[in-house]
Order: C-alpha cells, then structure tokens, then sequence
C-alpha cells in the first residue's frame, strides 16, 4: 500500500510542477497497430511515438500526450487518409484497451456500458469526456474533446462499431453529429450505419470539438 501511494504522490507532483500529461503506452501501441493494418509502415510510426523496445512490451509504461499527435503526423506524411479516426477505429478489435473494454461488456445492457465509459473515462487519462442525458428521450450522447477532432471520431466511431458488434446488431443510435466538419460524411455513415451530420445543427463551446448520439429511445 505505502509503496502504490508513493507512486500516486510522485504523479501528482509531477503534474503540480508542470511536466507534460501521460497516457498509457497501450493506447498509442492500439493506434500503431491500427494504423500497419491501414498499411502504414509500423517501424516508422514507433519511431515516431518514440517508443523504444521496453516500451513496447511493458504493460505499465507510460508515455507524453504529445506522442499520439507524433504518429498521426508521421502517417499523414506517408500517405494521408480521410477520416484517420474513423479508419483506426474500424481497425481496432475489442479488448484492445483491456479495462474500458471489460467494464462494457460485464455491463447488464448498453445504456449501462456507456455510464462506465463515461465514468472511467476520466480515470484513464482519456482525451474525450461523456455525458450521458438519460433524462431526455431519445438518450443523448456527447462526446466532447479540446482541440483534438479525431479523438472524438475515434471514439464515438469506436463505441457505436463495438456495440453494434456486441448486441448482434441491435444497437442503433438515431444519428450522430459532429460540430465539426468530418472530411467524408458519407464515408462515416457507410462504416458506422448511422445517419450523421454536422456544423451549425450544434451549439458550439469555444474550441470543444463535440459529437451528440441520441442513442437509445426510452419507449
């Protein structure tokens, strides 16, 4: 116990005295291995996460934020691609984030799930926060993020694939919409089956970048 505080308190401090936010090594490792299934060249893209052999193979390594922002970049100069959130989602299967993953699928039903998601989320370090509005009918969704577009269509493309996956088909969000303007709609409302839209039909809140999924109707 003394031994897990000290680690906790040492995070802390390192946080108060301003070092760069962590993320666990897994998530890029997720993303790398999405993306050589894209085509992309996985030595290059590790080169560029900076991740050395240790790295690769140990579970509770940890890494800067801003090493997410090094892969993409470095896979957009190899080749660019539409969509990249979307496409790395359609690549990465279920139980590649082992916690987030097992928290959903031990759930009762999806409005569940999507309440452990929204609660650990902020424990994980996730870039994207959700809010559940369950008081409304349909249910409402919002995935929202700063400044980081493709976590949110990672995300919410993520979680509409694996539980369409999950409930043999039966989950089916009424739509999705973006705030902001995704490079190919029609490519996103093929991969993911949901009607989608986007701009001006949601409020926007200063840099937020948000996407709201009426999910489930109460009825």
């Amino acid at each position: 116990m003394t031994a897990d505080d000290n680690r906790l308190t040492n995070r802390a401090k390192d946080s108060a005295l301003g070092q760069a936010p962590t993320v666990p090594a897994n998530d890029i490792r997720v993303f790398i291995a999405a993306l050589a299934r894209l085509g992309y060249k996985a030595e290059s893209l590790v080169a560029a996460a900076g991740l050395g052999s240790s790295a690769m193979d140990d579970p509770d390594a940890r890494v800067p934020c801003d090493r997410f922002g090094a892969v993409i970049g470095r896979a957009m100069q190899e080749r660019p691609m539409k969509n990249m959130g979307v496409r790395i989602a359609t690549e990465t299967p279920i139980g590649a984030f082992p916690l987030l993953d097992y928290l959903v699928l031990s759930s009762n039903s999806v409005g569940e799930g999507i309440k452990q998601l929204a609660h650990y989320f902020r424990l994980v370090g996730n870039p994207c926060t959700l809010e559940v509005h369950d008081e409304e009918d349909p249910v409402r969704v919002v995935v929202w993020a700063v400044n980081n577009c493709l976590a949110v269509e990672f995300t919410v493309s993520l979680v509409v694939l694996n539980l369409g996956k999950e409930t043999d088909g039966r989950f089916h969000p009424q739509c999705v919409t973006f705030t902001h303007s995704p490079d190919d709609v029609a490519e996103i409302e093929r991969i993911s089956g949901v009607r989608c839209s986007c701009g001006s039909s949601v409020e926007r809140s200063g840099n937020e970048s948000r996407s709201m999924a009426p999910a489930v109707s109460k009825k």
